[in-house]
This record gives structure tokens, C-alpha cells and sequence, in this order.
């Protein structure tokens, strides 16, 4: 039988308001752990967990910590952005303190965590003070794997025949030829210099190609810069070739518009890359060979998504 009266609207109110706290102190969900480890010292509990151990470049982990401790118990949580390295902390909260069924109180916080490089980490040990006990934790091994594509090893120029040698019949034909590539030049000149008098101005056109081609062989020799210079290079190109809206645009608002066709089955890779790129150049740590994959990679995504020649 429901209640009549003012006493109805009470009990709404409360249900409202129970909800509405829940939501503004837990600003995410809690993820299930696939990892965790318990520690007990007099009468305090602390249980360490984490939503995952293998994840890609592209993924993130959720580190908890739930302390269970006499009511009245002062707890202090450690500090955890230096225990995580090379992990970045992207947030984190705490939720309500719970009365557990053993009188126990449940002071519980998170941390959302993602990687910035490729490998294995380890989280350093942690360490938690509640009233008179300390509790330190065991360290947390945490594999990260790169999202590239396998097989950027194996995209190697190679040499498609040795040098010739240059016999004395070709050293004549040498010589002729740059006579007449002087006498093409000097005519080239003249040519030149009657249209700048008849006050006529001709463009060069480069294709996207061609534009990329030439920055990708004046690339800076420190390793931060040339991995910028490559970003640069390959974002210019999509705005040339295919009409992409690139300037002053992050990599999450650049994959929507990237276009299925004409790349042909080249979209999830290249997703995979602009986003790995774009994590190692704003961590400026930069893994053992990547450089010479990006640079591999963005080569032969050039020469595969060209225009095609009219005959």
C-alpha cells in the first residue's frame, strides 16, 4: 500500500537524492579486475587491482586500491604517477566510504591510466598508512603491445642490380650528352629571360607525391624533430590527395573522416599509425626503431595511394 501525504514525497525525495550523489562521486565505472592481491596487517585490509595486463597502445588500465580498516581510522593513499611510469594518469576518483557487514569501513580509490609506449612495465610498489599500520603492496607487471601492423620490418629498398662499369665508348657518350644538356641548359636560360621580358610567369605544379617526396628527402637529423617532420609530411599529403580537413586537427578528429575508398583496405593500419605516432611525439620517448618504420611506412603508403598517370 503506498504512503499518502507528505510522507510519499519524503520518501521520493531521499530516492532522488541517493541517486544524484552516486552519480557526481563516481564519474566513471569501475572496471572488473583480472588481477588483484590482498594484504592484511593487525586489523586492516588492502586489496590492489588492476582491469588488465595485457593491453594494446590504444588501451587503458584501471589501478584500485580498496583499504578495509576500523571505524575511525585515519588512511592516507599513496601518491601514484611516479609508481606507473612510463603510464600517464588520465584521471581518478574516490568513492564513498561503506560500513562494511564486519564493522569494518571501505575506503576505496581509482586510477585511469594509460601507456605511452610499447613493452612491459612494472608498477612499483605502493604504499598505503592506515592509523598505526603500513601496508606495502607487491610490484604489478603490465605488457603493452604496439598497435603498428606486422611487417614494417621487411619494407626495405633494395638495390635491383650492381653499378655498371663505365667503359670508354660510354665516357664519349657521357661527354656529348652534357654538351647537349649545356647548349639544352644555356637555350632553357634564354628562353627563360624572354618570358620574364614579355612579363609571362610559369607554375610549377608538384603532385601530392612529389611534394611529399621531396620534404621526406630533407628530413632533420635529431630524432623528435624528424618524427614531427614525418607527421607533417603524411598529414600534408591526405590534405592533398584525398581533400582532408588536417590543420589544427588532433588524430581522434582525423579518423572519422578518413575515407574507405580509394585506400583499398589501408584505413585500419593507417589509424594505427597516425595514433602511435602521435603518443611517441607527445611523450618524446622514442622506441628502438620506430623512426625507421615510420619512415618506411609512410614511404610506401605515398607510392600505394598515389594518382594515377594519364598515358
Amino acid at each position: 500500500m503506498m504512503p499518502k501525504g507528505p510522507v510519499r514525497y519524503f520518501n521520493l525525495f531521499l530516492l532522488l537524492l541517493c541517486g544524484c550523489s552516486q552519480d557526481a562521486v563516481k564519474p566513471a565505472a569501475a572496471l572488473e579486475p583480472v588481477l588483484s592481491h590482498q594484504y592484511r596487517q593487525d586489523s586492516v585490509t588492502v586489496i590492489v587491482s588492476v582491469s588488465e595486463t595485457n593491453i594494446a597502445t590504444t588501451g587503458q588500465v584501471q589501478l584500485a586500491l580498496d583499504v578495509q580498516a576500523p571505524p575511525g581510522t585515519a588512511v592516507v593513499f599513496p601518491e601514484v604517477e611516479n609508481a606507473v611510469e612510463p603510464f600517464t594518469l588520465s584521471g581518478s576518483w574516490s568513492e564513498p566510504q561503506q560500513t562494511l557487514p564486519n564493522g569494518k569501513i571501505l575506503y576505496r580509490s581509482v586510477w585511469q591510466l594509460v601507456p605511452n609506449l610499447p613493452g612491459e612495465t612494472v608498477f612499483q610498489p605502493l604504499e598505503i598508512i592506515a592509523g598505526t599500520a603500513t601496508v606495502k603492496t607487491d610490484p604489478i607487471t603490465v605488457s603493452v603491445r604496439s598497435v603498428l601492423p606486422e611487417g614494417l620490418d621487411s619494407l626495405e629498398i633494395k638495390d635491383i642490380a650492381a653499378p655498371a662499369t663505365v667503359l670508354p665508348e660510354q665516357q664519349q657518350k657521357e661527354h656529348l650528352w652534357f654538351i647537349l644538356l649545356g647548349s639544352s641548359i644555356a637555350m632553357a636560360t634564354l628562353l627563360a629571360l624572354v618570358r620574364r621580358r614579355r612579363n609571362t610567369k610559369a607554375i610549377i605544379v608538384l603532385s601530392p607525391r612529389e611534394t611529399a617526396f621531396q620534404a621526406l628527402a630533407n628530413l632533420p637529423d635529431d630524432p623528435i624533430a624528424r618524427i614531427h617532420e614525418l607527421d607533417r609530411i603524411l598529414r600534408e599529403y591526405l590534405e592533398l590527395r584525398f581533400g582532408l580537413p588536417m590543420a589544427g586537427k588532433t588524430t581522434e578528429e582525423i579518423i572519422p573522416v578518413i575515407p574507405h575508398y580509394p585506400l583499398l583496405g589501408r584505413r585500419l593500419t593507417l589509424e594505427a599509425f597516425l595514433t602511435t605516432s602521435e603518443r611517441v611525439r607527445f611523450s618524446h620517448r622514442m622506441p628502438d626503431g620506430f623512426l625507421e618504420k615510420s619512415e618506411r611506412y609512410i614511404r610506401q603508403f605515398i607510392e600505394e595511394t598515389k594518382e594515377e598517370e594519364n598515358p
